[in-house]
């Protein structure tokens, strides 16, 4: 091993293996590589699953080789232009985005640890689409991270409307176990029947009977209680929708009095049109009355009388 490649096996690498088992260690073996330009150094290190030797994960590879051709700008016009492409960011999607991020690896990560990372452990496994060797590298469940993220997201930015999806699927599930709990009363019946049974001092149980018959308990079905309290907590009673007569009578009065202001508007629009062709008619009416007394051969005579000695005086 060269000097460059002792250098680089100081290096905590990602290694996959061919048994599907994925770690991070330090390189046991390294070798020069020089098809990889950028980064010319290929690392293996023994598996402590299969014992077997693993190579680095390729994504890691594309990583290390990208690095290197990532220059940057060198010009002066090169790098304002890079400068300018700051203006504006980031953005509220990317400040989103940000504080996702920091929420699932940062100190806030903190609040997804009620549900740490176990593969296989919990209910929402079994249709979950994260590799189970990658949520074992997490603190916490991903699937549960991610809802920690959202919702605190919605909270500190007050804004409901991030937590649509997640109530609409709250809600078709609610739905699906309301339909499912009817089905099952449905077929059990309303009424459970349990066979009366006593136990004597040594603690033996006999069962209960009236001239040789079996004596049943009567109950309701445990199901329907819970029913009812799904339907009355979703808004799914009668009352509820409007379907009741009591509600329906409320709907006919209300639907009447909102007829009859409806009404109202309209005939006192109708008075102020009224009122507004009044006035017009008014100011037509005033405009030919002046112009009438302007007319009138007795008060041109009595103003022309009233103009002559004042004109006489003058000559």
């Amino acid at each position: 091993m060269d000097q460059n490649s002792q250098k680089n096996s100081a290096l905590r690498i990602n290694f996959r293996c061919a048994c599907g088992h994925r770690f991070i260690a330090v390189p046991g073996r390294t070798e020069d590589c020089p098809e990889r330009t950028n980064h010319p150094f290929a690392y293996f290190a023994e598996c402590p699953k299969c014992n077997f030797e693993a190579s680095q994960a390729s994504w890691e590879i594309g990583l290390f080789s990208s690095m290197g051709k990532q220059t940057g700008p060198k010009s002066a016009k090169g790098k304002a232009a890079s400068s300018a492409n700051l203006v504006g960011h980031p953005t509220k999607a990317e400040s989103q985005r940000t504080r996702f991020n920091a929420l699932k690896h940062g100190l806030s990560a903190k609040v997804a640890t009620y549900f740490p990372a176990r593969p296989g452990q919990y209910p929402i496994c079994k249709g979950c689409d994260v590799d189970w060797s990658t949520c074992m590298e997490q603190n916490a469940c991903m699937r549960q991270m991610i809802t920690s993220a959202v919702f605190r997201q919605a909270f500190e930015s007050g804004d409901p409307t991030l937590l649509k999806e997640f109530n609409a699927d709250l809600q078709a599930n609610v739905q699906g176990l309301i339909q499912n709990m009817i089905a099952v009363i449905a077929a059990d019946g309303v009424r459970i029947e349990t066979p009366e049974y006593t136990t004597d001092k040594e603690g033996y149980a006999s069962a209960v009977k009236i001239d040789g018959e079996q004596v049943f308990k009567l109950s309701a079905h445990p199901l329907l209680r819970t029913l009812s309290d799904y339907l009355a907590k979703n808004s799914l009673t009668l009352s509820d929708m409007a379907m009741t007569a009591k509600g329906h009578d409320e709907s006919q009065v209300l639907e009447g009095h909102l007829a009859d202001q409806k009404a109202d508007r309209e005939s006192l629009l109708q008075y102020q049109e009224r009122q507004a062709l009044a006035v017009e008619d008014l100011r037509a009416m005033v405009e030919r009355g002046r112009q009438r007394i302007e007319a009138d051969p007795v008060l041109l005579e009595h103003q022309s009388e009233e103009m002559t000695p004042e004109a006489d005086g003058d000559e």
